[in-house]
């Protein structure tokens, strides 16, 4: 609406405020009937409506907003003033960002197993064009990214002065992209207070904060940090207008046995609907040189086979397996695109592999082996195989 719009319907209001007047006078029966001189009544009627029309602009351009409160916030499904219900919230959030199309969320996360810390930095996006995440640990910076129309994640692996590639042959969930399952678990896992903060984002986007008073599900919590039990717990998420929790901060203790790991980390999700995901420069040097494997099991369960079918793998590299029991051990040969890796456990547990030939002696390694290549930094190959 134009201000020429606004002005002419303000000076519209105020002349029918003065009619109104006059009419109400009119009507009240008060006084007697006078004789009125026409041109003196013009000009009284004329300075009365500019005195009311000056008043109503006066009055409409001094009007501000409310300002908001924790009392008048726009609370959306799941949250109040009181406090959280952690599945309707959940929903409410999932709903907001599968119904926008697209997201981007950032981590920062550090670990201390036992007094050995850990930290890395995430920054993941989704949007109908693919998925991109990018994790910082140390000098290494290691990018996914998938296009919607294909059914393979390219990674580069990248430490600053070394460079290397690989193709997934599955790509990561939206949900697990955007951390849906650690939000449900938080949110159901925890006993959250009553609404306590409120901010305003550079949008001038409102969202309120809650902090956690305790564990309400212990076994939701467990779901995403993977322990015995829960022995510490402390969170505070914050709630937006539009029904997404847009920050969650945390500092979780967990039991595993004789071990203890805490986990403190800060997740924020933003730019919804806004989010892009675009092919990076380096695609092209992935699809061409990216390490890809196939893997299956054979010889009755007793090996996994890995064919290489893209790139090349020096030797030396350092190939583990996980079924029974674990074994390490190295890559004897060098293998070009269309070679077969076999890979197997001997009945002493030693490490048994062989290019293009099975190796002899090796047992039954179960149900299932998780099997992972890596050169120094570089994770080549990492898959669970059903036997």
């Amino acid at each position: 609406m134009s201000d020429e719009t606004k002005m002419t319907r303000r000076v519209l209001l105020g002349s029918t405020a003065a009619v109104a007047t006059a009419l109400a006078g009119c009507a009240s029966g008060e006084g007697t009937a006078t004789t009125i001189d026409t041109a003196t009544d013009t000009e009284t009627a004329t300075e009365t409506a500019t005195a009311t029309d000056t008043a109503t602009a006066t009055e409409t351009e001094t009007r501000t907003e409310e300002p908001t409160t924790l009392e008048n916030f726009a609370y959306p499904d799941g949250a109040s003033r009181s406090g959280i219900v952690g599945t309707e919230l959940f929903g409410t959030h999932r709903s907001s960002i599968v119904d926008a199309g697209s997201a981007a969320l950032g981590e920062d996360r550090a670990t201390d197993r036992d007094g050995r810390t850990s930290s890395a930095e995430f920054a993941n996006a989704y949007s109908a064009d693919g998925i991109s995440r990018v994790k910082e640990s140390g000098d290494l910076t290691e990018t996914l990214w998938s296009a919607a129309s294909e059914d393979a994640g390219y990674v580069q692996m990248d430490t600053g002065f070394e460079q290397a590639y690989r193709i997934d042959n599955e790509t990561p969930d939206p949900q697990e992209v955007l951390r849906l399952s650690q939000f449900e678990g938080l949110l159901v896992g925890g006993e959250w207070g009553e609404a306590t903060g409120l901010a305003e984002s550079e949008n001038g986007e409102h969202a309120v904060s809650y902090e956690s008073t305790g564990v309400a599900n212990e076994e939701r919590l467990l779901s995403v940090f993977f322990g015995e039990d829960v022995s510490e717990f402390e969170a505070r998420v914050w709630v937006s207008e539009a029904g997404y929790v847009d920050e969650v901060t945390y500092d979780v203790t967990v039991e595993r046995g004789d071990r203890t790991v805490q986990q403190k980390s800060t997740v924020t999700v933003s730019a919804l609907g806004e989010t892009t995901v675009e092919e990076p420069a380096w695609a092209g040097t992935a699809r061409e040189r990216g390490v890809r494997f196939s893997a299956e099991s054979t010889d009755g369960g007793r090996l996994v086979a890995l064919e290489l079918t893209n790139g090349d793998v020096s030797s030396g590299v350092a190939v583990n397996l996980s079924a029974r029991r674990f074994a390490r051990g190295e890559l004897a040969e060098t293998l070009t695109e269309g070679d077969t890796l076999y890979i197997g456990l001997s009945e002493s547990g030693e490490l048994l592999n062989g290019v293009n030939e099975q190796p002899s002696g090796s047992t039954n390694l179960g149900d299932f082996a998780f099997v992972a290549l890596r050169d120094g930094d570089f994770r080549l190959f990492e898959q669970d195989v059903q036997l």
